[in-house]
């Protein structure tokens, strides 16, 4: 059934459908919160193996790529996307990219502006928001016709 693209597998707690009953038990985790996969080192836990070993890179410096042309090494080289949300089939090449990805499903917004009740998922998307409060724009109805912000 994976080659034929029927998503047979289906979550019993959201609509998350998949191909592979491996991929269902992986995202079944994001509803209990399991995270299997631990850093001997840190703090870090992770739903895939995949990803712990990626991150044990950090504590490592290993960078196995190199550039053939100049001294530039890296840990990734392939264009790989080794970080799998679990709620969708969104890949990310960074864990970071996941992170911010993953307040789509949540409805996180930890980026709040200090003049409005505007909340962002990103910290550009907030400073882009509060370029709005720099517009200086004329207030008719303000005492003696002052500037006010937007």
């Amino acid at each position: 059934m994976t080659h034929s693209g029927e998503r047979r597998f289906s979550c019993d707690r959201c609509d998350y459908r998949t191909t592979q009953a491996f991929h269902l038990e992986r995202h079944k985790w994001s509803h209990t919160g399991e995270k299997p996969f631990l850093c001997d080192q840190c703090h870090f836990r992770t739903t895939q193996a995949s990803n712990l070993k990626q991150h044990m890179m950090c504590h490592t410096g290993e960078k196995p790529f190199l550039c053939d042309q100049c001294h530039y090494s890296t840990r990734t080289h392939t264009g790989a996307r080794p970080y799998l949300c679990d709620h969708c089939d969104y890949a990310a090449r960074h864990l970071s990219c996941l992170k911010v990805h993953n307040r789509k499903h949540t409805g996180e917004k930890p980026f709040s502006c200090d003049q409005c009740t505007y909340k962002a998922t990103q910290l550009g998307l907030l400073k882009r928001h509060k370029k709005t409060h720099d517009t200086i724009v004329p207030n008719r109805r303000h005492p003696l016709n002052a500037q006010c912000p937007v």
